[in-house]
């Protein structure tokens, strides 16, 4: 077992699970990972690494206000990640109740592999949270972006997929949701528009294109115009010579052998509740990382992982509330998990 870090505990304890639909050993060479940049889904043929840092217990520090309180039923989310992500042939590694800076170690150490032969890396943490991007460490609160930044920086991990699974609280508003009734129909086709509709076709035109006819048509019909219409017409059409040209420049410039890939592609960041709002955790685990093993248990084999987590969205949204809590002003809940990727394909498990 390769051990990223030297604890005291079992608490501290990464382990390495080696997923049970594997053909191979765990040191037996798997090809080296190649990239196609026209491929419609991401090569999850090589290594997949999910690691999770489980934060139960905290410490009384200088850097909370308030000890935060034990996270009950955050091992029913770890021993539900580890099935469910094992299932996937992932390789997992646990970490449990770390500092900030064994937190920083641990994931420095797995990031600076020679990651050639892996597919996707998925980092899950399960912790207290607070606004502005903040999770908690046992010892003080830390910036999500900083585990970012170290798999974002890592060479052999460009242009593979980054998954970051956040079950934590971002603030300490609560919602109550809105009401609706389901037996009035709407049809959404009412407010559908179509730039322009023959009987054979349905035309879309860009932003400068519609812009032209409909200056034109003013054009015509106005006599005494208050500005210079031909002239910014003339301008529009300048800026797309120029744009179409310099496209086509680069097109012919690009060396086939090298692609300039933006430093934040790839990612997702799925977080279980919006900015500034709880998220919600009782003793069979917590409501977004249950229904995503759920939704990915059931569906991996047909579905992508963005649907996926739409359908897991749905399960969230509609069929959660909070019910006989100790303070009246929690009851009746709701919770809305929310996602950003840059992924540039689409990732079936």
């Amino acid at each position: 077992m390769v051990n990223f870090y030297q604890g005291t505990s079992a608490d501290t304890t990464p382990y390495d699970v080696l997923p049970s639909n594997s053909s191979r050993e765990p040191t037996a060479p798997v090809a080296a990972i190649k990239f196609d940049k026209d491929a419609p889904y991401y090569d999850m043929t090589g290594d997949k690494f999910l690691i999770i840092l489980n934060q139960h217990s905290f410490e009384d520090t200088k850097h909370f206000k308030h000890r935060p309180s034990p996270r009950n039923g955050t091992y029913k989310d770890e021993g539900r990640l580890r099935q469910v992500f094992h299932l996937l042939g992932f390789i997992t590694f646990v970490f449990r109740n770390l500092k900030y800076k064994d937190i920083i170690n641990c994931l420095t150490s797995i990031a600076s592999l020679d990651h050639s032969r892996t597919s996707c890396i998925c980092i899950t943490i399960l912790t207290h949270g607070d606004k502005g991007g903040k999770v908690f460490a046992a010892d003080q609160p830390y910036k999500l972006s900083e585990v970012m930044d170290i798999f974002g920086k890592q060479a052999t991990l460009i242009n593979k997929p980054k998954l970051f699974f956040v079950q934590a609280c971002r603030g300490g508003n609560m919602d109550s949701g809105h009401t609706v009734n389901l037996s009035t129909t709407c049809d959404s086709r009412l407010g559908a528009m179509t730039i322009y509709q023959s009987s054979e076709t349905t035309c879309h035109y860009s932003i400068f294109e519609e812009l032209m006819m409909v200056m034109e048509q003013e054009e015509a019909k106005t006599a005494a115009p208050s500005f210079n219409i031909s002239n910014l017409l003339n301008l529009i059409k300048a800026w797309k010579n120029r744009w179409n040209a310099e496209d086509s420049d680069a097109s012919l410039s690009q060396n086939k052998s090298f692609l300039t890939v933006p430093t934040h592609a790839d990612t997702l960041v799925l977080c279980s509740t919006v900015e500034d709002f709880l998220s919600f955790r009782d003793g069979s685990g917590s409501w977004m990382i249950q229904a995503l093993c759920n939704t990915i248990e059931n569906n991996h084999q047909n579905e992508n992982l963005l649907d996926m987590i739409i359908q897991m969205n749905r399960t969230v949204a509609y069929d959660k509330v909070t019910v006989l809590c100790k303070l009246k002003e929690m009851n009746k809940k709701k919770q809305m998990p929310e996602t950003r990727f840059t992924l540039t394909k689409q990732l079936k498990f």
